[in-house]
């Protein structure tokens, strides 16, 4: 039964967590409102380490689990109201994954995981487009949908097996020629996934989450930034009740970055992270993430 236990620990809250990492973090500029008809790609890479588990903030296992992850975003922004006031920017988000356990984690029965994530797919509308002051505010929602790789004889999955559905909105604003600040709430709510381990019903609590990032413009073309992201709520339940260790994880992740700008055509982004308190599951101990997007009209 502790086997068991720690299995369930893992997945629920380690192996989610490393595709909502590149998949849901906000970059500098994500919140600004593209020109009517403008399309972009952007393609992630992404390194992690997590390390634990926790348990009420207190680490109980020295387990690690090494991942990479892959995404492909695509999306298009459309302006519409009087005088193109406002913009509609649908995206589809589509990713693939690997995760390497170690000794300890394997000697509880987990193996190595790889596949594709669940489909994202959803868009965002922009209300307050300010262009001359660099100022923006939006809403989006999206459905993740349970497309991804899974086998519901394995502890450790890329895809879910469920459905989730994500609320957020996003403020910018430049504090003056050199800094800007933005701002993000975000909640999700989960479908129950009933062949969790064969025909256990897996459930979960909303989660929330508060991000800000604080950008300091070197050049217009160089740019540097630092950032942290709160998440909250999200405990999960198997049958009903909670597994060990599948309490809130009640992280808060710190990041630094830097991205490089050919204004309207093409970004770089280099950023590293690390959780820096964590209540329960894993924590993520290293992250490096690179991000390129391109646009085109």
């Amino acid at each position: 039964m502790r086997t068991l236990q720690r299995a369930l620990s893992l997945v629920l809250v380690g192996m989610p967590a490393l595709a909502a990492a590149a998949l849901n973090d906000i970059f500098p500029t994500d919140h600004i409102a593209l020109p009517d008809g403008k399309k972009n790609i952007a393609l992630y890479a992404l390194r992690q380490e997590t390390i634990g588990q926790y348990k009420n903030g207190n680490k109980t296992r020295d387990g690690e689990i090494d991942a990479n992850l892959y995404a492909l975003r695509i999306g298009k922004h459309f302006s519409f109201g009087d005088n193109g006031q406002y913009t509609f920017g649908p995206l589809a988000i589509l990713s693939w994954g690997e995760g390497t356990p170690n000794a300890t984690l394997r000697a509880t029965g987990l193996k190595d995981a790889s596949g594709y994530g669940d489909l994202r797919l959803g868009s965002a509308v922009w209300f307050h487009i300010d262009r001359e002051n660099r100022e923006y505010a939006m809403v989006s929602a999206s459905a993740i949908l349970p497309t991804g790789t899974y086998d519901k004889t394995k502890a450790l999955n890329y895809g879910e097996n469920r459905y989730r559905y994500v609320l957020s909105a996003g403020w910018m604003r430049s504090l003056n020629d050199k800094w800007v600040f933005d701002l993000y709430p975000e909640v999700v709510f989960y479908g129950d996934n009933t062949e969790y381990l064969n025909n256990k019903r897996l459930s979960q609590d909303v989660s929330y989450a508060l991000g800000g990032i604080l950008r300091y413009r070197v050049t217009p073309a160089f740019q540097l930034y630092t950032g942290s992201v709160f998440n909250g709520g999200g405990a999960t339940q198997i049958n009903g009740s909670q597994a060990l260790g599948t309490g809130a994880p009640g992280n808060t992740r710190v990041n630094v970055g830097a991205m490089l700008i050919d204004a309207g055509k093409q970004q770089l982004h280099l950023r590293f992270g690390r959780d820096v308190a964590i209540n329960n599951g894993f924590k993520v101990n290293n992250e490096i993430a690179l991000r390129y997007s391109a646009f085109f009209d």
